[in-house]
């Protein structure tokens, strides 16, 4: 098992080319703050080859995990870094090296992020993402967003906010 004395939770798997086990979520047992997203690696048979934890003082969770074609891997979640429940995006090769990291805020004036459901590897690299950001009017309300970051993590402007006043979306 991974985890210690605190709350420790998993929220996604991938499996890679040659069926090791990626494994994402957070953890209040280790790391630098109250809450960090944790990443480890499994062998098909179960033990333990690297687990990683990353975050700030404050708190991070992890989402969401795609194994690429390559074999690296990205996961994504939120942040509290800034305060304002920020998306993280963290490209990772197969032995658990940093090849990327990401924070997204708001664009433009849209509303904030806070978190990501779902990611998926076009053809050409590029890295598709959704999931749900919150109305900073206040009314509590939840509007779908959908962006793409390129292989190499850089925003290429197709980011689109869909819903409104009244609408929930999970």
């Amino acid at each position: 098992t991974l985890g210690g004395e605190n709350k420790d939770r998993g929220n996604s798997l991938g499996q890679d080319s040659n069926s090791n086990i990626f494994s994402t979520g957070y953890t209040e047992s280790t790391g630098q703050g109250n809450k960090d997203t944790y990443i480890a690696k499994h062998t098909p048979e179960g033990q333990l080859l690297w687990p990683q934890t990353f975050g700030t003082p404050s708190r991070e969770a992890s989402s969401s995990l795609l194994v690429l074609r390559n074999d690296d891997l990205i996961t994504t979640g939120y942040t509290d870094s800034s305060g304002n429940g920020d998306i993280f995006i963290v490209r990772f090769n197969n032995d658990g090296g940093l090849v990327w990291e990401r924070v997204l805020t708001g664009w433009s004036n849209w509303d904030r992020p806070l978190i990501m459901r779902s990611l998926i590897e076009s053809n050409n690299g590029d890295i598709h993402f959704f999931g749900k950001t919150k109305h900073s009017n206040g009314d509590g309300t939840y509007d779908l967003l959908i962006d793409t970051l390129d292989k190499h993590g850089e925003p290429i402007g197709l980011a689109r906010r869909i819903g409104g006043p009244l609408h929930y979306l999970p």
